[in-house]
This record gives structure tokens, C-alpha cells and sequence, in this order.
């Protein structure tokens, strides 16, 4: 009596072996040899979060910019908080 050997079936999810899964697989590749694995994301999260807090912290300066603008229009300038002490005067 012969063994009973059923025929091999490939999973039908399995890419036939094309020019496109040799670019997955390069894609692959390069992805875990030079960006360490990392999608996009991972590689610009710090940019992005400086960004956002660069953007954050415009509109407190932007107020004490516009502030000091108003006091230099209406002619009154704060000496003591403006002056450096290189530009100050001896004697």
C-alpha cells in the first residue's frame, strides 16, 4: 500500500515570486538596514514635536513683542530693562 501524499497547495495570500515581491523584499531591506526599522513617523516625530512647540511658544512672544511696540509708539522706553551693561555709562 502506497503512503497517500496530497498534493502541495500553496496559500492562496502567497505573491508568485515577480519583480514586484523583489522590490517588497529590497523595500524590506533597505527599510531594517538603513532606517534601523523605523517607518516614517518614528523618523520625524522630534521634528515634528519641536515644530509644535515652536509654534506653542509664537503667539507669548508675539504678544511682549507687540507690547514693547506699543510702549516705544506712545514714548516710553524702560531703560533699566532695555539697557545692557556694556552700553551703560561710567560715572
Amino acid at each position: 500500500m502506497a503512503p497517500l501524499n496530497p498534493p502541495k497547495m500553496e496559500p492562496s495570500f502567497a505573491a508568485p515570486n515577480t519583480q514586484e515581491t523583489d522590490n517588497e523584499k529590497l523595500h524590506e531591506q533597505l527599510r531594517r538596514v538603513i532606517y534601523n526599522g523605523q517607518d516614517l513617523w518614528n523618523l520625524a516625530r522630534k521634528a515634528i514635536s519641536f515644530g509644535l512647540g515652536v509654534l506653542l511658544l509664537v503667539p507669548f512672544a508675539a504678544r511682549q513683542d507687540w507690547g514693547q511696540i506699543r510702549q516705544l509708539r506712545a514714548g516710553r522706553f524702560d531703560r533699566d530693562r532695555d539697557e545692557s551693561p556694556a552700553s551703560s555709562s561710567i560715572g
